[in-house]
């Protein structure tokens, strides 16, 4: 209670609207779209049979199918008569004797709990849309309902509309789990606003969390790609490779010149839809991930996961698949009596039965297994770090690799191996490391519009250029004044997505100026030019190729609070702290060695650890394989570097 009462803020992330999406666990949600649109949603774009699969369900056929179950059903997908053109004119106007219609279909005898709207080009003019909800409200006050033109104002139908029913799938669970947590929170002592983290990489206030479900989708990772950019900036890195070994996830992502990476179309369950969001990407290879054996007889690593409750087998709680955290135990890396700082005991006898078990399978020892699985793993780890660099052109030996998750730096040395990375960095309690950078967020709005250009960009043109960034900005600006943050208090980030002529995938491009004219047309151009071959290489331009604007956003910033990270001062001593004991631990690599066994919280500035060795820490356990030496710097950081490499 006094801890709550002192406390000026709360910044909370969480998964559940990304389990709901999974798990098909939001509310019954109808679907109103123009006549003779009614599937867009359901045929999807090309790819969709193969969006979200791994390379290896790409080679079978049998796995090419759509999302089953949809999100929305067709029987759920109500057509109405209306039309906008282009430019926003009524061509078709609204019946609204159909809308009431669908309204009374969907709700009362199909018994939807939500209902999105998404009709063609309402983000250009959204009165369609808006009397669509007047008219669903006046009949329905409790039905939640999101409209296109609000959650995601952007041209694209298919991914727009996914947008919307996401949003109205989830609204209800975030309304509830915002109101819920708050009033807890308010009635145990805490007396300010709460804040939540947000897909984009931003904060998002109550309101804004409750309304813009949708920005909660993936954003539970993202805190630990913006602490990894802070701790990048003490050693004045500006390329890092972020790494986040959970319990059910191996989370990956990276940071450029200082900047997220971020993409506008992630795939969540086969879904691809529009959300500006940070990029990070995910496999199922995590401390539970479940060790198993094909049709083949050969040895498999997750994607299915333990989960925390039955958890892995060591957990003693009923658990039977043997998990990687078994095979951790097994092989010494982690200490059975100070798991949590010694706040909880595992069963080695349990971890062991269970891959003697499927040993029995593969003719081979449980210590066999367990060396098999944990190489398997971290295999998987390294690969995916490599679609994240080398299949784009970036060279991970020039990144830093920053380890956290509460399996990460149990695991790190070997993967950082792997891919030639000689030298990482594990953190100050690792295993808390993303909800430490949800106090380093920024508040973040983003507002957009889509108002399709082409070159060459007339007068005209640019007349509608500083209008649309002019009305975005004072948007953002409103909102910003209705929680008490003054304009000089905001910066302005402007963006517009482009293409070429002909292509399909659009480019974010950076515009710093305010006020555009004809004499900047040269200037927008060389801008696209400039990223383009930034992202693709030179010679990828066509020089003089026309080009098109498609949409214009707006990210409006504001720190919200300053946190900084103590610093303490070398250690006067031994370079070298003295261990608490030693124990015999089986390398992946190098086999059996007896290692030295180091307290965390013992550690200060300054000491030395040469491998082979083990830090027990509260949250983690540092493993340093022979041939790596870790040093603790003033952050209390740990970094590893291999040695004569």
């Amino acid at each position: 209670m006094d801890l709550l009462s002192q406390t000026e803020t709360i910044v909370h992330g969480c998964t559940i609207v990304t389990n709901a999406i999974v798990q098909r666990a939001g509310a019954r949600t109808g679907l109103i779209a123009t006549k003779g649109h009614e599937e867009a949603i359901i045929i999807g774009r090309q790819n969709q049979k193969l969006d979200g699969l791994s390379d290896i369900e790409k080679t079978h056929v049998t796995r090419h199918h759509k999302v089953d179950p949809p999100i929305v059903t067709r029987e759920l997908i109500c057509g109405i008569s209306e039309r906008m053109d282009v430019e926003g004119e009524i061509i078709v106007p609204l019946n609204e004797a159909e809308v009431e219609d669908a309204i009374e279909d969907l709700v009362t005898r199909k018994e939807v709990q939500a209902i999105a709207v998404s009709l063609l080009w309402s983000f250009v003019n959204p009165a369609h849309e808006v009397r669509v909800k007047e008219l669903i409200k006046a009949r329905y006050p409790d039905i939640e309902v999101s409209l296109s033109s609000e959650v995601m104002p952007v041209l694209g139908e298919h991914e727009r509309t996914l947008s919307t029913v996401f949003n109205a799938y989830t609204k209800s669970l975030t309304r509830s789990y915002v109101t819920t947590l708050a009033a807890k929170l308010r009635q145990a002592g805490y007396k300010h606003s709460l804040l939540f983290m947000g897909a984009h990489g931003g904060l998002l206030d109550e309101d804004e969390a409750k309304e813009k479900s949708i920005f909660w989708l993936n954003a539970g990772p993202i805190g630990g790609t913006i602490a990894s950019r802070e701790l990048g900036d003490r050693y004045t890195k500006e390329n890092i490779i972020c790494s986040d070994v959970g319990g059910t996830t191996f989370d990956v992502s990276l940071v450029i010149g200082r900047e997220l990476q971020r993409e506008t179309e992630p795939v969540v369950h086969q879904y691809r839809f529009y959300l500006p969001s940070v990029s990070i990407s995910s496999i199922g290879a995590g401390g539970g991930s479940i060790i198993w054996v094909d049709e083949a007889g050969i040895m498999r690593v997750g994607p299915r996961s333990a989960g925390a409750d039955p958890g892995p087998v060591c957990y003693g709680r009923g658990g039977t698949s043997p998990t990687i955290t078994d095979a951790d135990l097994l092989l010494g890396f982690i200490n059975p009596e100070s798991f949590l700082g010694g706040r909880m005991n595992l069963d080695l006898k349990l971890a062991e039965a269970s891959l003697q078990n499927m040993g029995r399978q593969l003719n081979m020892s449980a210590e066999e297994v367990a060396t098999g699985a944990v190489r398997i793993v971290e295999a998987q780890m390294a690969d995916l770090i490599r679609q994240r660099t080398i299949e784009y052109g970036l060279d991970p030996r020039e990144f830093a690799l920053v380890v956290y998750g509460g399996s990460g730096p149990v695991h790190g040395c070997n993967y950082s191996s792997e891919l030639g990375i000689t030298e990482l960095y594990v953190p100050e309690a690792a295993s808390v490391f993303s909800a430490f950078g949800l106090l380093m967020g920024d508040m973040l709005y983003t507002f957009e519009a889509s108002n399709p250009l082409r070159s060459p960009l007339t007068d005209r043109d640019m007349e509608i250029i500083n209008a649309t960034f002019k009305q975005l900005e004072d948007k953002a600006l409103h909102t910003f004044a209705n929680i008490g943050v003054k304009e000089d208090q905001v910066i302005i980030i402007r963006t517009l997505r482009m293409k070429y002529k002909l292509q399909y995938h659009l480019v974010e491009v950076s515009i710093s100026q305010k006020e555009y004219s004809s004499a900047d047309a040269d200037m927008i151009e060389e801008a696209l030019r400039q990223r383009y071959i930034s992202l693709y290489g030179p010679g990828t331009v066509v020089e003089g190729a026309e080009f098109e604007i498609i949409s214009f956003r707006v990210d409006a910033v504001h720190k919200p609070f300053h946190v900084s990270v103590r610093r303490q001062e070398a250690t006067s001593g031994a370079a070298a702290p003295e261990p608490i004991g030693s124990r015999s631990v089986l390398f992946t690599r190098e086999g059996r060695v007896l290692s030295q066994i180091y307290a965390g919280d013992r550690l200060h500035s300054g000491h030395v650890i040469m491998g082979p060795a083990i830090i027990e820490r509260m949250g983690d356990t540092v493993v340093i394989p022979p041939g790596f030496v870790a040093k603790v710097d003033p952050y209390k950081s740990i970094i590893i570097r291999a040695e004569n490499k």
